[in-house]
């Protein structure tokens, strides 16, 4: 069974190659461009994805739609690096997969449904070992409304939680995973149904916070499109 301490580990070797001559590449600083692109997995012959073409401007906000199995969470993939498209290319500015590699992984937070959870307190499963400022992640907190619940707990932040999550909500899973990525501060943030479980109160202010942010671009699978969110978005894909 994995440790959140194991986790730190990965980490931190991901941080250390970094400085590889490879990862000296300037990130994207205007846009990502799809061209063409397309995916068939190899134990199919028809394409999940078929000669897809969108453009990306940096610091907006998007949302990716489509009915299910259109392939909306084959493309996040492909553009977080994760898997590799079969046909076309993306472009961070002028650089494609090749030239960016691992750095990619560095600077997007890919949030799924199923939140990933560690073995160890709330406070490590959002800040994966990395020095905090309490006051930040109260806000956090708050702007994911888990608040709350975590001054509920006896331990506060410092309360444990086994592996897997076993004592949370779906929903509570869900927060901490976007609460992580609000913390990491990336500068790009995806979410693949990411609100799912999540009470309709509590998915509009996140949206909300989301899609107010300046400083990161951001890409959301939703089923569920409001007046009120799509106001905020600066454009729509569909899939």
């Amino acid at each position: 069974m994995k440790t959140i301490q194991e986790i730190f580990d990965k980490f931190s070797d991901i941080q250390a190659s970094e400085k590889r001559d490879d990862f000296t590449l300037p990130f994207f600083e205007k846009e990502i461009i799809v061209k063409n692109v397309g995916f068939t997995y190899p134990d199919s012959v028809l394409p999940t994805l078929n000669d897809v073409n969108f453009t990306i401007k940096k610091g907006k906000k998007y949302a990716l739609i489509g009915p299910s199995g259109s392939g909306k969470t084959t493309l996040l993939n492909i553009l977080f690096g994760r898997l590799k498209s079969t046909q076309g290319e993306i472009y961070y500015d002028s650089y494609t997969y090749e030239e960016l590699r691992t750095s990619l992984f560095q600077r997007i937070a890919y949030v799924e449904q199923n939140s990933v959870i560690f073995s160890g307190s709330i406070i490590e499963n959002i800040t994966l070992g990395k020095e905090y400022d309490e006051n930040k992640i109260k806000n956090i907190l708050s702007s994911v409304d888990l608040l709350d619940w975590v001054e509920q707990q006896a331990e506060g932040l410092m309360t444990l939680i086994d592996w897997e999550g076993n004592m949370l909500s779906g929903g509570q899973k869900q927060k901490i995973g976007i609460a992580r990525a609000l913390f990491l501060e990336k500068d790009i943030i995806f979410l693949d149904e990411s609100l799912s479980a999540i009470d309709k109160v509590s998915v509009q202010n996140i949206e909300q916070c989301l899609l107010k942010k300046t400083d990161a671009t951001v890409v959301l699978i939703t089923h569920h499109l409001t007046p009120e969110i799509e106001n905020l978005l600066d454009g729509i894909i569909e899939i």
